[in-house]
């Protein structure tokens, strides 16, 4: 389980309880995740599951989770696995995913996440 928490406009925090998991898990069950703020105020989350598949969703408003998103290697590939990643926000809108592949070099993807 990988618990998560928000900061409160009043600068209070939410009690901890597990992010909601991909498909039919009951919690994201992560080995790594990153988090990074967006211009437009959601959030992307990043997460390598205990496979090493990579996934991202983002939250928007009062911390509500889009569908979790298997991320594809560079050549689209669906099995595509990680070391560790890590997610950063531009202020101009966009974010970029930089990954250490568990079969290649180094990989990033840059651009807007899709919208949950």
């Amino acid at each position: 389980m990988t618990p998560t928490t928000e900061r409160r406009p009043d600068g209070s925090w939410s009690g901890m309880r597990p992010l909601p998991g991909a498909g039919a898990a009951a919690s994201f069950a992560a080995v790594q995740s990153a988090v990074a703020g967006l211009a437009d105020g959601s959030v992307v989350v990043l997460g390598i599951a205990p496979g090493n598949g990579l996934w991202l969703t983002t939250a928007r408003g009062s911390a509500t989770l889009g569908p979790w998103q298997r991320v594809a290697g560079p050549d689209g590939s669906t099995g595509f696995t990680v070391r560790e990643a890590d997610v950063a926000a531009f202020p101009d809108g966009p974010c970029q995913i930089v990954a250490t592949a568990m079969e290649a070099p180094s990989t990033t993807r840059s651009g807007a996440p899709t919208a949950a």
